[in-house]
């Protein structure tokens, strides 16, 4: 290996075009997209290493002097070629295509991984330098080390186990990612997007299952991103998802469901309903969220939807502060004990259990209440839904409407107003087509 001397830290020596100086941000090499390589690559070498005694620790450059050595062999027809071997940190064969022709090519190259090493780690530097297709750039690893990272965010309650379940579900052999698992993350683009909806639509995923497969995808290339592997998120075709048009109720219908309730399950219900919230932010709702003004702040949701696993940031993690309705005021008055509200519990427990409410629990709830009065409406629907519609019939603005539902984009919102429309439509024609039933009736 060469001295220090050799590689030019006293007297200069060449410097990869792309490389940073010490003390500048370092910015990954351009990497060879398939164009032919560029035979004056080397030539081009021409930046110098003369800043380096001002900056360069000695430690650090001693660490990596060293590093890393020249290997030459003889291909077919003699032609010789040079291998820089870097020990369990990896072999790198050539620069954006160009092989190692010339001992002064595979120099030039191993001073720059050498001075690369010591800014941003050994293998991070050789990594910088691998083939677009090596083992060390496939998709299928790099899978694996995101789920362990998200699994991390999970244990420190900024992720949902129930979304960690399905990004597993899908990177497991035969699952919806399999057909990157082998690619390399720098053939991700706009070509291999559209056939990767192909092969999404011969496994019949289709709609918003095939929107949320994509999305789960597109945040694992954002995290490529941020650990320092891509530069920028690459673009992919989205496919369609299909905006539901759920068929609500009126205020009527849900005030009679909501009666239906036993009172001392109806705290939750009325949350949802009258604050506009999910039933995952309603079941986690404390005594320490009631303000003395009479308002509520929402900030915090449950983790996971199927099984109670700890609190999570609500959705969007943007919380919202509300004014308390005064029927859940009143709820909360008579049925949380005032030791239960000066400790911060929680203000809705079911009174089955005594615990926090589970998915199943409230469902079973709402369902028993809809069968006695002869309707048939999801929980969600019948409660946030059917407020929002409500509101938008009666003329509340719909950035208000935005607000107290806590969406990010407008355009959820804009679904209210099409069912509210809806809404007066079937009510003008309803009483139409009465009016011409009884006329055809011959009595």
């Amino acid at each position: 290996c060469p001295s220090r001397a050799q590689v030019g830290y006293d007297a200069g020596a060449t410097w990869m075009p792309g490389v940073p100086r010490l003390g500048e941000p370092v910015i990954a090499p351009q990497e060879y997209q398939g164009a032919p390589p560029e035979p004056n690559a080397f030539a081009q070498l021409e930046l110098r290493l003369s800043s380096f005694p001002q900056t360069l620790s000695r430690a650090r450059w001693e660490d990596v002097a060293q590093w890393g050595v020249i290997w030459e062999r003889e291909r077919d027809g003699g032609r010789r070629r040079f291998v820089l071997d870097f020990g369990r940190y990896g072999k790198i064969y050539s620069h954006k295509g160009v092989r190692l022709e010339s001992r002064e090519q595979a120099q030039a190259l191993l001073d720059t991984v050498r001075i690369l090493g010591q800014e941003i780690g050994k293998q991070q530097a050789v990594d910088r330098f691998a083939p677009m297709a090596s083992k060390r750039n496939r998709i299928g690893p790099w899978l694996e080390r995101w789920l362990s990272d998200f699994e991390q965010q999970v244990k420190a309650g900024e992720r949902a186990p129930r979304t960690l379940r399905e990004y597993r579900r899908w990177a497991r052999s035969g699952g919806h990612f399999d057909f990157w698992r082998n690619r390399s993350i720098h053939m991700v683009g706009p070509l291999a997007g559209r056939e990767y909806l192909k092969w999404l639509r011969l496994r019949n995923v289709t709609g918003k299952t095939a929107w949320n497969v994509v999305a789960g995808f597109r945040s694992f290339l954002g995290w490529l991103v941020e650990v320092e592997q891509l530069t920028a998120v690459p673009k992919i075709a989205w496919p369609k998802k299909p905006r539901s048009n759920p068929t609500t109720i009126g205020r009527a219908t849900q005030r009679a469901i909501l009666d239906a309730i036993p009172e001392e399950k109806r705290g939750v219900f009325l949350a949802m309903a009258l604050l506009c919230i999910r039933p995952s932010e309603a079941v986690e709702m404390t005594s320490r969220q009631l303000r003395g003004d009479g308002w509520i702040t929402i900030d915090v949701s449950c983790a996971d939807r199927g099984l109670y696993s700890g609190t999570k940031a609500v959705k969007n993690e943007e919380p919202k502060t509300l004014p308390l309705p005064d029927e859940l005021a009143e709820w909360i008055e008579r049925w949380v004990p005032r030791e239960r509200r000066v400790a911060g519990e929680r203000l809705f427990v079911n009174p089955n259990t005594g615990g926090a409410w589970a998915e199943t629990s409230l469902k079973r709830a709402w369902y028993k209440a809809c069968e006695k009065i002869g309707v048939r409406v999801s929980l969600y629907t019948g409660t946030k839904h059917s407020t929002a519609t409500e509101l938008r019939r009666q003329g509340v603005p719909l950035d208000v409407i935005q607000k107290l539902c806590g969406h990010r984009d407008p355009r959820s919102t804009e679904v209210y107003a099409k069912l509210a429309d809806q809404a007066l439509v079937e009510a003008i024609r309803r009483p139409r087509a009465a009016q011409r039933a009884r006329s055809r009736d011959p009595r």
